[in-house]
């Protein structure tokens, strides 16, 4: 039991940094929390509820964000970038990361389930968007723990306009 609360322990504080990290803008760290190869996909509860009752599964769902990281998520980050230059009106956030539930998977693999909320502010505009990860981590050389895979699935059933913040 003592080494699954070290696991969660350790993944918990890999979900609290990576989300810190983004809230302060500091999106090269935060993309350092996350392997070469890993996968990005957001996408809302209503979307994917769809899909099932015509027959399809997650993976036929069109997603909201979807992405590789070594082209993805750096592409989206600087997609973000532009969009507050050229608006100058960046997006602030805070996520609230709770009811955390790690399942080892294997000595190096483990599956991280949270739920969240991610408060936005825009100028004068608030906006609040609640959901579920999924993530897989993988642990890496130097005993490290990296996301390689991650689901963010909101609960908002209609997203007004672009997502120009990070889920």
């Amino acid at each position: 039991m003592s080494k699954l609360m070290t696991l969660a322990e350790e993944l918990q504080g890999l979900l609290y940094r990576s989300f810190r990290l983004l809230d302060e803008e500091r999106f090269e760290e935060w993309l350092a929390d996350f392997t070469d190869d890993a996968t990005y996909y957001v996408n809302s509860r209503a979307n994917m509820a769809f899909a099932q009752a015509h027959g399809g599964t997650d993976d036929d769902v069109v997603a909201l964000v979807s992405g590789r990281q070594q082209n993805g998520l750096p592409l989206r980050v600087q997609w973000i970038r532009e969009i507050w230059y050229a608006s100058q009106l960046r997006a602030h956030t805070l996520h609230l990361i709770t009811n955390v539930e790690v399942e080892s998977l294997s000595d190096n693999e483990a599956l991280v389930r949270s739920a969240f909320v991610i408060y936005v502010t825009r100028g004068s505009e608030q906006m609040v968007f609640p959901g579920r990860y999924e993530d897989r981590c993988r642990r890496v050389e130097g005993n490290r723990w990296k996301i390689c895979r991650r689901k963010a699935v909101l609960e908002n059933d209609i997203v007004r306009g672009p997502l120009i913040f990070i889920v």
